[in-house]
């Protein structure tokens, strides 16, 4: 690790050499897809690079797999949000007749969506809406907004506990 804290791309394809098979074996664990678990890998080795010259020490194995198992988390919890974000916008786009209460319902959530989104900070806002509406990913979203991916991720978490509180009269089953 010492040589690759160095910049040394031969050190880190031996690295790579050499942990590789572990790391995937553990993102298809947890991933039960091997595309996936592929990703999950090349993004912790990628990040392993990226932060090279913080490494402190201990078991770079241990780093990767802890890598590999955020990034699993942080992907479960954009495709729940995702999923979640995508059936309100069915309900919104829901074509046919509907009864009057369905519709009154449908416009109480439009503008309840809505009023909810508005009382969001700036940044929580900016954040949620590039994310969940235009479909841009953490790491474009701040180099949009010229923070670092986590704290984008700060953002999104705070905004989505925002709107849950907000819109718990509509889903009860929000947790």
């Amino acid at each position: 690790m010492v040589r690759v804290g160095r910049g040394d791309e031969s050190a880190f394809a031996e690295l790579v050499g050499r942990r590789w098979r572990g790391v995937l074996v553990y993102a298809r664990q947890l991933a039960h897809d091997v595309d996936v678990a592929e990703d999950l890998a090349q993004e912790a080795f990628a990040a392993l690079w990226k932060n090279r010259r913080h490494f402190r020490g201990g078991s770079v194995l241990v780093w990767l797999l802890r890598t590999v198992r955020h990034e699993f988390v942080s992907r479960q919890r954009r495709e729940r949000t995702h999923a979640k974000w995508a059936a309100l916008q069915v309900i919104r786009e829901r074509p046919g007749p509907q009864t009057p209460l369905q519709d009154l319902e449908n416009g109480e959530l439009r503008v309840a969506i809505l009023a909810a989104a508005e009382r969001l900070s700036p940044r929580r806002r900016e954040a949620f809406t590039l994310v969940h509406i235009h479909g841009l990913s953490n790491r474009e979203v701040a180099e949009i907004m010229d923070v670092r991916p986590q704290t984008v991720a700060n953002y999104l978490q705070a905004a989505i506990a925002d709107l849950r509180v907000a819109l718990k009269p509509f889903f009860p089953s929000f947790q």
